[in-house]
């Protein structure tokens, strides 16, 4: 019943993508191979299909790089706040959160993570207490977030929500078909974009982004997250998962249905490339 786990390495080569996939999500019965946390987020088993297909060829330094990037496990490290205090890293952002999200909240340069710095403290807090109640979806997050207590994810919040915002997302950055486009596509994107951030389209039943995110930095009066500076791709995803019904979320995000039902995909993007080549005009203090 416990089976010496395979090298994958050496099976992975063998293995083709839809094979890979029914194995992460179901798992394997009677080995201690579990299924994946929460079998919504098929975007999230196709990310491991993704890494198994490239992990034969990983060195172990690129390994390494890979899951932990710069950051380092040490104990005692600082890093400055956006008001220039030097803030001590808490354990557990050290130990659980920066392997992906980095030590300064910028998320590693990788769409894949949402940048946390200068985020919403209370929209954190509420989101990783969501991940751990199992009402926001994500196999990956679920297991993060799962033994935080609530003390830590206060910690944490706090933390990330008094570090420097990120910079704009430039076109050429990495992303999904953010850095293939020209830049007069870019352009007319971003101008799309903002006319739907300020006016929402009243003709499809959408209404305006900016009157909960709003485009300039300014007092958090409520728990929900600023968007600001976030890449495409995580915008986009998260914008994509609310239409499928597949995010969940806080209390407050079914709010979000009943805007995004109405966007069509072009829009989306549109909205998203507008919301990430922001800057933080004015940093909120805590």
């Amino acid at each position: 019943m416990t089976p010496k786990p395979p090298d994958l390495a050496e099976i992975v080569p063998h293995k083709g993508p839809a094979e890979l996939y029914y194995v992460i999500k179901h798992g394997i019965k009677m080995t201690a191979m579990p299924a994946w946390p929460n079998l919504k987020r098929e975007d999230e088993i196709w990310s491991v299909v993704a890494f198994l297909q490239k992990y034969p060829e990983l060195s172990l330094a690129e390994y390494e790089q890979l899951v932990w990037g710069e950051h380092n496990k040490q104990s005692g490290q600082s890093i400055a706040s956006a008001e220039g205090e030097n803030l001590p890293v808490p354990h557990t952002v050290i130990e659980v959160c920066a392997g992906c999200h980095g030590l300064d909240g910028q998320g590693r340069g990788l769409g894949a993570f949402p940048r946390l710095a200068g985020q919403n403290a209370a929209y954190l807090e509420e989101s990783l207490k969501a991940y751990r109640g199992g009402k926001r979806h994500s196999g990956t997050m679920q297991i993060v977030a799962g033994p935080l207590l609530d003390d830590e994810i206060q910690e944490v919040s706090h933390f990330y929500a008094r570090l420097q915002p990120a910079d704009p997302v430039e076109r050429t950055e990495p992303g999904r078909n953010s850095a293939d486009i020209s830049p007069e596509e870019w352009n007319a994107a971003v101008e799309r974009g903002a006319k739907i951030a300020a006016e929402g389209i009243p003709d499809q039943g959408v209404g305006a982004c900016a009157d909960c995110h709003p485009t300039t930095r300014q007092s958090f009066e409520n728990s929900y997250p600023t968007l600001i500076g976030q890449t495409p791709d995580s915008l986009m995803r998260q914008l994509e998962l609310f239409q499928q019904r597949k995010r969940g979320g806080t209390k407050t995000a079914n709010l979000m249905h009943a805007v995004v039902d109405g966007l069509q995909p072009e829009q989306i993007q549109a909205v998203s490339f507008y919301y990430a080549q922001l800057s933080a005009q004015k940093f909120r203090k805590n």
